[in-house]
């Protein structure tokens, strides 16, 4: 069978444009993964200087922020496929689960962000606390509550304090470290109390029949 040399420009055509949205639709995926690494990058460091100076909401915040950042910064959502003359049916399908994707994102970003206020308010002692002892801005409560750096502390390099809430040094995750001890012993010394603050971060384990019991 001969081709005419329409036939063969249209085919060349058609491979064009195929091989012109893969790349469009490769770009969109490799943006939505960067925003993935970005997010987890950005919740992790802004969540430790968040819980540093504002404690369990500081530490919530903190990941949400950095989650909101990378949503902004790698935009993929409103990337779209370049319309074409071939494959349109293509397009819509791919417009469908690319729709469908970024509005599971916004859901998991909104219960995630419900699931951190939930654990900043038991991270802080909520559950635990006894009337008119309950500090939003500490982590734990009473006697086991705990800032990350201790009253006094200043900002390293600075002769600034360290804003926020701190508690004393005793009650601080590093109140420990002693200047001229050296890094080995001072690790040594505050890695228990480290240990078991951290202990206190995890939500208190539910009952088996506690939710049942709750419904019935």
């Amino acid at each position: 069978m001969a081709y005419s040399w329409q036939d063969v420009m249209l085919g060349i055509d058609i491979r064009e444009e195929g091989l012109r949205e893969q790349e469009e639709a490769r770009k969109i995926s490799e943006m939505q993964a960067k925003e993935n690494t970005a997010a987890g990058l950005y919740s992790l460091g802004l969540s430790i200087i968040g819980g540093s100076i504002f404690g369990a909401p500081g530490y919530a915040f903190g990941k949400m922020l950095g989650r909101g950042i990378a949503d902004w910064q790698y935009d993929w959502e409103d990337m779209e496929l370049t319309p074409g003359k071939f494959y349109k049916e293509e397009e819509r399908e791919y417009a469908r689960t690319k729709k469908q994707a970024a509005d599971d994102q916004t859901t998991a970003q909104i219960t995630q962000g419900l699931v951190d206020l939930g654990a900043a308010y038991i991270q802080s002692g909520g559950l635990t606390a006894e009337p008119g002892e309950w500090d939003p801005f500490t982590f734990g409560s009473g006697e086991e509550a705990w800032t990350v750096f201790g009253e006094e502390t200043n900002i390293p390099f600075t002769n600034i304090d360290m804003p926020g809430v701190q508690l004393p040094q005793d009650q601080s995750l590093f109140g420990g470290w002693e200047k001229g001890e050296g890094l080995w012993q001072n690790i040594k010394n505050v890695a228990p109390g480290i240990g078991k603050k951290f202990q206190s971060l995890k939500p208190p384990e539910v009952a088996a029949g506690s939710i049942a019991d709750l419904v019935n």
